[in-house]
């Protein structure tokens, strides 16, 4: 089974946080085998490192605010890739302080959610769920508001971005154009 780990630092301390983020790892069970390392926040980041480091296994996604922005349906194409290659994946979560540059310098990819600032807590809770998106997307199951069924992933994964939402553009209209059709009958 596809192992996927999730590396964060600090403890969820609100109730809603820890409910939501137990949610999504009884979801996530469906598709891979999720672990969640909580490490402790330490009194600088390049104390912190250490610990962050020793549990990256794989290939590193790094949550910076620096790192490049992907839709859900690039995160779900570039997981089906590693999946499909067996690697293993870590998404790390540094603490409120954020991130020592030797973490950084580990990633395989920097990933930013959002120029926005988040609560670390909070990232915790969208760091799931994206991660869970990515699996529906990546299923073809109808989780994502615009899921993309498996072949477009497939062709996304094989021949490149512009070409995948051309044909998810053209299938989306064509889908839309029987919905109206539909209605006017």
């Amino acid at each position: 089974m596809q192992k996927v780990n999730l590396v964060c630092v600090g403890k969820l301390k609100e109730k809603f946080f820890a409910d939501a983020v137990a949610e999504y790892v009884k979801r996530l069970g469906a598709f891979c085998a999720f672990r969640i390392a909580e490490l402790p926040e330490k009194r600088t980041l390049a104390e912190e490192a250490p610990l962050i480091l020793r549990e990256v296994r794989g290939y590193a996604v790094v949550l910076a605010v620096e790192g490049r922005k992907m839709s859900s349906e690039q995160l779900a194409a570039r997981m089906g890739q590693l999946c499909a290659e067996g690697k293993e994946i870590t998404f790390v979560i540094g603490s409120s302080c954020g991130l020592d540059k030797s973490v950084k310098d580990r990633a395989d990819l920097l990933l930013s959610f959002s120029d926005m600032t988040f609560p670390h807590q909070l990232m915790r809770v969208i760091a799931c769920e994206q991660i869970y998106r990515a699996f529906m997307i990546g299923a073809g199951r109808e989780y994502h508001k615009y899921f993309l069924p498996k072949k477009f992933v497939a062709e996304y994964i094989e021949n490149g971005k512009i070409q995948i939402y051309n044909k998810f553009n053209e299938w989306l209209c064509r889908r839309s154009l029987r919905s109206r059709e539909a209605n006017l009958l």
